[in-house]
């Protein structure tokens, strides 16, 4: 009895949280539609913009860079998707997705 009561609880408070939610970005807390998490020009702030990468063998060559096994970072703007998609799948790299400094 008591655990449903706690099923209960918590499926009420996850219908609260869904309504703060939606007041927070703006909309009733009635809409039956899917919420965005953030807009993607806030989004963008906050997610990587480069890879670094590393080969698992003394070098390696995939989509038109050389990589060995020190970390080689390159910024996103500057590959293309076929690039990013070639990295991302090759298993002779491990590829880390990581927030350059505002700096440099």
């Amino acid at each position: 009895m008591a655990e449903s009561k706690i099923k209960k609880d918590d499926a009420v408070a996850g219908q609260e949280a869904t309504a703060d939610s939606a007041v927070l970005q703006g909309q009733s807390p009635g809409d039956a539609t899917v919420l965005p998490a953030v807009s993607d020009a806030v989004a963008g702030s906050f997610g990587p913009d480069a890879i670094q990468v590393v080969a698992k063998c003394d070098t390696f060559r995939r989509a038109g860079f050389v990589f060995t096994r020190s970390a080689t970072t390159l910024p996103l703007a500057e590959l293309s998707q076929q690039q990013l998609a070639q990295l991302c799948q090759e298993p002779m790299l491990a590829v880390q997705a990581i927030r350059l400094d505002a700096e440099g």
